[in-house]
């Protein structure tokens, strides 16, 4: 089965700055995500030195209302050509990078990301995009450096070896993810809390239905991850 490994220490947590000198977590939410309802801090892609914010809406036009928002996840932003088989036609990479505070995400033809795809509609900041009940846009890059996160690796196998990778993330104690679920055109009130133990060993996550804010049916799954060990995903 799948496994993964979560970088829980106060020292491993803040990437490219002291412990000392990290922003503290409200801090961060007032000044990073201050367009995220509840100051919402969600699992991530950990690949470059700058973040945005990915924000999805329901609604049937693209205007990218604040009462409609869904879902909000934050990401680091490689800044580099990227190979992708997420998306089928003729896409063959991706290039996400921020220029002047502004974040993009352009698609290509080519792996050297050369000739851009004219099928695929590029994306940018503070621009609503999408159709059929699901919209979303992105807010302006910050430096990841500022910010206080933990990460953590996921794998295809028990074990963690390197060559199994396939995937990355960040995550913030305490916080309470929005994650609604879009299925079938419908929207699905879903949310998650990652609460970090005071010891900073483990963190527990467990899932809500029924609501955006943890306060829905909690679904009866308690996941706990031991911080700096390999484990199966609960």
């Amino acid at each position: 089965g799948s496994s993964r490994t979560f970088a829980c220490n106060p020292s491993r947590i803040i990437q490219r700055r002291a412990a000392t000198a990290a922003m503290p977590l409200p801090t961060l939410r007032s000044a990073l995500l201050a367009s995220v309802v509840g100051g919402v801090l969600l699992p991530a892609e950990v690949s470059g030195g700058m973040m945005t914010v990915r924000k999805s809406y329901s609604g049937d036009t693209a205007d990218c209302k604040a009462a409609n928002l869904k879902k909000s996840e934050i990401y680091e932003v490689p800044g580099t050509c990227t190979a992708t088989s997420d998306y089928g036609g003729t896409v063959k990479a991706v290039k996400k990078s921020c220029t002047a505070g502004k974040y993009s995400e352009v698609y290509y033809t080519d792996t050297s990301c050369t000739t851009t795809d004219a099928s695929r509609q590029a994306k940018e900041s503070g621009v609503c995009t999408g159709g059929s009940n699901y919209y979303e846009d992105y807010t302006d890059c910050v430096d990841a450096s500022t910010v206080s996160h933990g990460t953590y690796a996921q794998y295809t196998q028990a074990g963690c070896a390197a060559a199994d990778k396939n995937g990355d993330g960040v995550f913030a104690s305490a916080a309470c993810v929005l994650k609604d679920d879009f299925k079938s055109d419908v929207w699905v009130k879903k949310s998650e809390s990652q609460v970090l133990s005071s010891d900073k060993k483990k963190l527990t996550i467990q899932s809500y239905e029924g609501a955006s804010d943890c306060t829905g049916t909690f679904d009866g799954t308690a996941k706990v991850y031991e911080c700096g060990v390999c484990q199966l995903s609960p």
